[in-house]
């Protein structure tokens, strides 16, 4: 019992002093801050950002979130840049170094060569009167935070603040150049929003070989077995003469004709199909394929048939 008082004690202190910090930060947000977003957008090659130990973190947290939004970054750790990684930094590109108390020596011991190369050198520290400070272009403060843990001495808040002041500059800077979904969606074809973006109804849909067709003037009990031999749970309904999409089958239709008939053996699939579902082109993105269906009042639907330019039924779409 008293281990739990403790645990919501303190997890409730971390959250309190991030809030309190963060609140305090949004407050420092002014000129520097402004000046260093300029610098940063101006940039027409790399971000390199620097850190050591859980500054590194966050370093590397910062270029990954900037590549990720289309801005070449990389993260370059101090010691190896002593050891050569410096011939990586170039004149066209701007430099982030954190570093909480501004006197980390690894990164003091090459600023001046840093400097020399970069266009921009930006550090984020807790106080601009650090050592690191001098030796910078600009310094942004993330101000004076108190740590979370009990001893007040693990980095904590103070990581949280400068992690957030790191998406401040991303966030900004990437609204300002007009990233877009579809940008972000290149740089994660992997990703969901990614193949939403990039991929077309025609990549993913069952092809009219793998779906259930059924004609209109057929019985329900045929239109299920058809269901259960191409293992979907939607049928296809057309018109048995010219072969035309008519409308939509799924087994929650056919369930409501089983209330008419337990042997489905009298009731039409005429009667049973929902003929409002949006036809879907082959050529369309997954993403406004999605947008259609949700768009849907009466249903909660997730398959559409797609139908070609000349009226040809070619599969179904499954979300």
């Amino acid at each position: 019992m008293v281990e739990k008082h403790i645990f919501l004690e303190r997890g409730r202190t971390v959250v309190a002093k991030a809030r309190n910090a963060l609140a305090d930060l949004s407050d420092l947000l002014g000129g520097d801050y402004l000046q260093a977003c300029a610098m940063i957008q101006s940039c027409t090659a790399n971000i390199m950002t620097m850190g050591v130990g859980k500054s590194g973190f966050i370093a590397k947290k910062m270029a990954a979130s900037f590549a990720s939004l289309g801005q070449p970054a990389f993260f370059v750790h101090p010691v190896d840049a002593a050891h050569g990684d410096l011939g990586n930094i170039t004149q066209h590109d701007v430099v982030v170094v954190f570093s909480h108390s501004g006197e980390t020596k690894e990164l003091l011991h090459i600023m001046h060569a840093i400097k020399q190369r970069a266009a921009y050198v930006i550090a984020i520290c807790a106080h601009t009167s650090c050592t690191l400070a001098k030796h910078v272009d600009l310094c942004l403060s993330t101000g004076k935070t108190e740590e979370s843990c009990y001893l007040g001495l693990a980095p904590t808040t103070s990581t949280t603040v400068a992690m957030v002041l790191a998406d401040c500059l991303v966030c900004a800077v990437a609204q300002a150049r007009g990233v877009a979904q579809e940008d972000f969606a290149r740089t994660h074809p992997a990703g969901r929003l990614g193949q939403l973006t990039t991929k077309m109804v025609a990549d993913v849909m069952l092809t009219l070989e793998d779906c259930p067709v059924v004609p209109a003037d057929g019985c329900v009990l045929d239109s299920l077995v058809a269901m259960a031999a191409k293992s979907c749970p939607v049928a296809l309904v057309v018109d048995p003469r010219t072969q035309i999409y008519l409308g939509i089958q799924p087994s929650t239709v056919v369930q409501q004709a089983m209330a008419v008939d337990r042997t489905l053996t009298e009731v039409k699939n005429a009667a049973y199909l929902i003929t409002d579902v949006p036809k879907l082109a082959p050529s369309i993105c997954l993403k406004d394929a999605h947008h259609l269906l949700d768009n849907l009042v009466d249903h909660n639907i997730d398959f559409a048939p797609v139908i070609d330019e000349d009226g040809c039924l070619l599969g179904l779409f499954r979300r």
